[in-house]
């Protein structure tokens, strides 16, 4: 929400920064356009408390915007979010305030934008009345009252409030994901670990014919290192293809986490698991009979089990669509 004025006399245009950072995300470079044109605003306003409650609110924003961090820090800003959190809630705090600090005249100019942007908003009770009330205000020809403009800094700092609690939702089922993706790949890792290192403790050959021969993933006659980790790598490509499949159902997001993303990078490391554990399931006798069972078919076992993670993570998708669907974004 800015104010649609004319660039006051002797305002502090914030002047370009020299130094060109090369990995920066697209949040900032929204938000610093919009830090550009919120400190414009707060200059036109008049020497007030509010007026410097905002500007406080504005060099916090600028602040976390550009924050030069190392690749550490980057990546535990990015998992707490501690960033785009700081970000987003101190500018709309200097939206609110520049709105308490503004004169009834500037108050009625942002009425149509307040409304329309808090409306998608506000849920329920609070839509029908206080947007309701704004919107009489709004279409009215004389000023507004203090009560007006109070009302109107009130439904503003709700919205702002209920969008930025939304999107830390979202940034919490983010991350639960993310976990969920490095501890699978872990224990991928591990299994595949253990096979190298132990090879008959993660026996997936199976008789083939009835020669009381064995045919084994990676061709041999006998379990060997490679056979956990080939039957993964397997498991992996089933994944992948479905997770291709599913690209066409997504939709982008305007929210600054990657959900959609994450969720399919969850495939990868569950199709590795389910393709081993399909394989160890069908040696245990689950299944059809694996008695004249080739390479050539533990191998195509190995790919159906991967893309069968699909069964499972379903869910997921769903649930990323859900969350990602009740996010109305003030950002």
């Amino acid at each position: 929400m800015t104010q649609a004025s004319e660039l006051p006399d002797g305002a502090n245009i914030p002047a370009l920064s020299t130094r060109t950072k090369r990995f920066r995300s697209a949040w900032r470079e929204h938000l610093d356009v919009k830090l550009d044109k919120l400190v414009v605003d707060v200059d036109g306003l008049q020497p007030s408390p509010h007026k410097a409650l905002a500007s406080h609110y504005l060099t916090r924003a600028r602040g976390a915007v550009q924050h030069d961090a190392s690749w550490w820090q980057a990546i535990v800003a990015g998992w707490t979010g501690v960033d785009v959190e700081r970000a987003w809630v101190s500018t709309h705090a200097a939206e609110v305030a520049m709105l308490r600090g503004s004169t009834l005249a500037q108050t009625k100019d942002m009425l149509a934008t307040i409304v329309s942007e808090c409306s998608p908003l506000l849920p329920g009770r609070a839509k029908d009345d206080r947007i309701r009330a704004l919107q009489k205000v709004a279409d009215a020809s004389g000023a507004p009252t203090e009560a007006d403009q109070a009302l109107a800094g009130d439904v503003l700092e709700s919205a702002y409030a209920l969008s930025d609690a939304q999107h830390m939702r979202v940034r919490s089922f983010r991350n639960i994901l993310i976990g969920t993706t490095f501890a699978l790949t872990v224990l991928a890792l591990l299994v595949g670990i253990i096979g190298a290192a132990a090879p008959h403790a993660v026996a997936i050959c199976t008789p083939s014919g009835t020669s009381g021969s064995r045919a084994c993933p990676t061709g041999g006659r006998a379990p060997s290192g490679g056979d956990a980790f080939f039957v993964e790598i397997l498991g992996l490509a089933g994944a992948a293809i479905t997770a291709v499949t599913a690209i066409r159902k997504l939709q982008g997001t305007s929210t600054p986490y990657a959900v959609p993303l994450i969720s399919l990078l969850l495939k990868l490391p569950t199709g590795a698991i389910t393709a081993l554990l399909g394989l160890v399931l069908l040696r245990a006798g689950f299944g059809p009979s694996i008695k004249s069972l080739g390479q050539a078919q533990l191998i195509g076992y190995a790919v159906l089990f991967g893309a069968a993670q699909q069964l499972f993570l379903q869910f997921v998708d769903k649930r990323a669509k859900a969350v990602l669907g009740k996010v109305k974004t003030a950002k």
